[in-house]
């Protein structure tokens, strides 16, 4: 059963220390390559390491204002409802349960 995402996201990543990381990154059909498009989405690359070790989750950063979507580029107070393309990062990037030692 094919549980990947119909649609693809884009992510444009921004790292200011090192300017070849500075990419746009298509993920579709379970694959992600790096090509010039229209992203979805703008973010830091240190945020994209929380993703991508699953420590935030897609919905939180987009919560915190640190996955910018589209014409959203800062998060409205009292905005319920997240872009769909965050919904799509949800099943692409699900949350892990962190447990820190103290």
């Amino acid at each position: 059963m094919d549980t990947s995402p119909s649609e693809g996201v884009i992510f444009k990543i921004k790292d200011r220390l090192l300017q070849e990381n500075n990419v746009k990154v298509v993920i579709e059909n379970g694959k992600a390559e790096i090509r010039e498009a229209d992203e979805s989405f703008e973010i830091e690359i240190s945020d994209l390491t929380t993703l991508l070790t699953g420590r935030l989750s897609p919905m939180r950063l987009w919560r915190l204002g640190k996955l910018r979507a589209g014409s959203w580029k800062n998060v409205p107070w009292g905005i319920s409802e997240p872009p769909g393309k965050v919904r799509i990062l949800e099943s692409i990037f699900p949350g892990l349960i962190m447990h820190n030692a103290i």
